[in-house]
């Protein structure tokens, strides 16, 4: 039976092929968990932003570090990038269905990929105006 193992660093020791003791290594051990992605669209689960709703990216990330949303357009083209200090409590994003250069995007399915510290996710939301 292998013994439960929390996420951390632990020091091992290192043999060189003799057995004999040659220094100790630091063994980070990451953590299973993941972290989690919801979002929230206007009033009817779209996004219009010609009525100023906004789409609620929620994140809970799994430790401390930078969260990060990027929003890609259905060929591709990422169109906004959004990012956020500190995950690891959660917090959430706002996207107010603008480009980068500040322009109301285009009706149609926009993806949303976010990373960050347990957290590789990809979903689909709406923009219909």
């Amino acid at each position: 039976n292998m013994p439960a193992i929390s996420p951390g660093t632990v020091q091992v020791p290192l043999y060189d092929v003799m057995g004999n003791l040659t220094g100790n290594a630091n063994l980070v051990i990451r953590g299973t968990e993941t972290g989690e992605v919801s979002l929230v669209g206007g009033v009817k689960g779209y996004v219009n932003p010609a009525k100023g709703e906004k789409l609620i990216i929620g994140f809970r990330a799994t430790g401390p570090g930078a969260v990060r949303a990027r929003i890609f357009d259905n060929r591709g083209r990422l169109v906004r990038e959004l990012s956020a200090a500190d995950g690891t409590q959660g917090g959430s994003l706002q996207w107010d269905g603008r480009d980068s250069g500040g322009n109301v995007v285009s009706s149609g399915i926009y993806m949303v990929h976010v990373d960050g510290p347990g957290i590789d996710m990809t979903k689909r939301t709406v923009i219909l105006k």
